[in-house]
């Protein structure tokens, strides 16, 4: 529960004609953690080569996987049995070329849509030229676009005769001009210098016939789409069994590439949880009539880790998701998380109401929603929090703001330096876990002289530095000499174990330490807004129809909106003091997830 679980590294060796049936086991199994082999200057072994069939596996999964994309299909749990892969596969390709097809014509309405779309929105077409006005002369040049500025000043005293339509605010700078053939360069120059940009509008175009056109082409659009959900709905259930068919074929016949090889044998290293370990070679051997050969070792400290915890604490994996796994022999915080991390949350926003509030949402959002992993553990970690939620709110006697007894246990409003001692002590509590933990560590890498220097150092430290500061408010007698000799004691084990760095980081633990007031300040902010909104609301809701309503919305509103921030505040804030000031001190994470080989369907 707070390790990883237990892994034994082996070795699987055998002739190279076996490796096929090996591997099929080996995925079946779905138990071995692959170490890929990387080979050496004097190692006899190379990297094994994928089997044949791989390169036509890789591009049939392209394909289908581009079909499953255009036709947005999603993945199910409701999956067919492949049971002839080559039917399997002339039924794909039929499937893939109607698609293809569809999917071309498609984008080629799809741009001539857009084509048309542009003229429409050409200022030109606006002008309400008649065509036939425009067509039939081969004496004439005719210009139409939009320009940036007025040309037409400038026009005049270039070009002795022209005929212009438009070019004001009224058509947007659109114009129409017919200059003679004699006068079109001179009159280019001037429109360019004018920054003209050329309609491709042509006028035997009206606006509306190129409006039936849109019409015409998005139904072709439509239809088109229909084909393409028709052929989602009956073929979705095929495509998604072939997928997973495909890629169970085709992670079976790249896995020789993690595979070392030579002529005629071959060997793969990896990690398999103890507990499987009988069931293992016992399959594995039955599969091979015998013959291979399993070793094994030591996990080691490059093992994958497999976390291990009992329901609801595994939500909270999710926080080690979003950080870093443990190393394998690592102490997994998980299980602490799921303490901490509520209680913090709770006394942060220690409200009953807002407690059942969220209860509500997040166990309405579990038994509705069905959700995935990801938000499954995040719901269940809100629903915890909002049980500690409504314990503080009974503690502090708070329900939305109100205080509904006269003297609760605890006061946040009034009883700030309070709050404040006990949000610190909190922290010393449990930054000193930390330090613990760090021992723990220390103790199973180095032994009982690295859970010495790494961790129990610091708490000499804080006990040599508590001594002094007693005897000098005079509470004790001999803290000076003794609380000196212990702090120089711990520095001398601490500079040991993790050299000069351990002393700098000395004064960011006592940042640490002050960083919890955060748990009284967030509380402090949360119920002084509830306040002001429930003073608010009260100034308005007993004042007629219309001030009740008015009231009526401060009050729904602005809790909504204070809860609102109070849940991101108070989880933000927990997630903070958890990953900044307790982490720091003995956890690195960087942990290898235990991935086995073999079908993770939904992975």
């Amino acid at each position: 529960m707070f390790h990883a679980e237990e892994m034994v590294k082996v070795r699987i060796s055998g002739p190279k004609n076996l490796m096929k049936e090996i591997i099929g086991s080996l995925y079946d199994l779905n138990l071995l953690h692959v170490n890929p082999f990387k080979k050496k200057e004097n190692d006899f072994f190379n990297s094994g080569n994928s089997f044949d069939e791989a390169s036509e596996y890789s591009k049939t999964l392209v394909e289908l996987r581009s079909v499953i994309d255009l036709l947005k299909i999603r993945k199910s749990k409701k999956i067919k049995k492949i049971e002839n892969i080559s039917q399997a596969n002339a039924r794909f390709v039929k499937i893939f070329e109607e698609v293809k097809f569809l999917n071309s014509e498609l984008t080629g309405l799809r741009k001539e849509r857009e084509a048309i779309k542009r003229k429409l929105e050409e200022p030109v077409l606006n002008l309400n030229v008649k065509p036939f006005l425009l067509k039939g002369y081969s004496n004439v040049k005719l210009f139409k676009g939009v320009c940036q500025s007025d040309f037409e000043p400038e026009l005049k005293n270039e070009v002795k005769s022209y005929y212009l339509m438009g070019n004001n605010e009224e058509t947007a700078n659109a114009f129409i001009l017919v200059v003679p053939l004699s006068e079109e360069e001179k009159t280019r120059k001037i429109l360019l210098s004018h920054g003209f940009a050329e309609s491709e509008i042509k006028f035997d175009e009206s606006k509306k016939e190129l409006e039936s056109m849109l019409a015409s082409v998005r139904k072709k659009i439509r239809l088109k789409r229909k084909e393409l959900r028709a052929i989602k709905k009956k073929h979705k259930l095929f495509i998604n069994s072939f997928e997973q068919a495909l890629t169970q074929l085709n992670e079976k016949a790249e896995a020789p590439l993690q595979f070392a090889s030579s002529m005629r044998s071959f060997f793969v290293n990896g990690w398999i949880p103890a507990e499987s370990l009988q069931k293992f070679e016992n399959s594995l051997s039955l599969a091979a009539k015998k013959r291979i050969h399993i070793e094994k070792f030591d996990a080691g400290e490059k093992a994958p880790t497999k976390l291990e915890n009992p329901k609801p604490t595994n939500a909270f994996e999710l926080f080690l998701d979003l950080y870093s796994l443990p190393k394998y022999y690592e102490l997994d915080p998980t299980v602490l998380f799921s303490i901490t991390f509520p209680l913090f949350f709770g006394f942060m926003l220690g409200d009953v109401g807002y407690g059942l509030l969220v209860f509500l949402i997040s166990y309405t959002g579990l038994r509705l929603l069905k959700p995935g992993k990801q938000l499954k553990n995040l719901l269940t970690i809100l629903l915890l929090s909002s049980i500690s939620t409504i314990f503080f709110g009974f503690v502090f006697a708070e329900f939305f703001g109100v205080e509904f007894v006269h003297n609760p246990l605890i006061n946040r409003v009034h009883g700030i330096t309070q709050m404040l001692l006990i949000s610190v002590l909190v922290g010393v509590l449990h930054i000193n876990l930390g330090f613990v933990l760090k021992a723990v560590n220390g103790f199973a890498k180095h032994g009982l002289m690295g859970a010495i220097e790494e961790g129990i150092s610091w708490i000499l430290l804080e006990l040599g530095v508590a001594l002094v500061i007693l005897e000098n408010f005079g509470m004790i007698s001999f803290g000076l000499i003794s609380g000196g000799i212990i702090s120089l004691i711990a520095l001398v084990l601490m500079v040991k174990g993790e050299g000069f760095a351990g002393i700098i980081e000395i004064p960011s633990a006592v940042g640490h330490i002050i960083s919890y007031a955060r748990l009284f300040g967030i509380g402090l902010s949360s119920v002084q807004l509830a306040l002001i909104i429930n003073n608010l609301a009260g100034q308005h809701i007993w004042n007629g129809i219309t001030g009740f309503i008015i009231g009526l919305i401060v009050i729904l509103l602005g809790h909504a909106i204070n809860l609102w921030l109070g849940v991101m505040g108070s989880f933000i804030q927990s997630m903070r003091l958890h990953y900044v000031e307790f982490f720091t001190k003995f956890y690195k994470g960087n942990g290898i997830r235990y991935m086995p080989f073999g079908w993770k369907r939904g992975d």
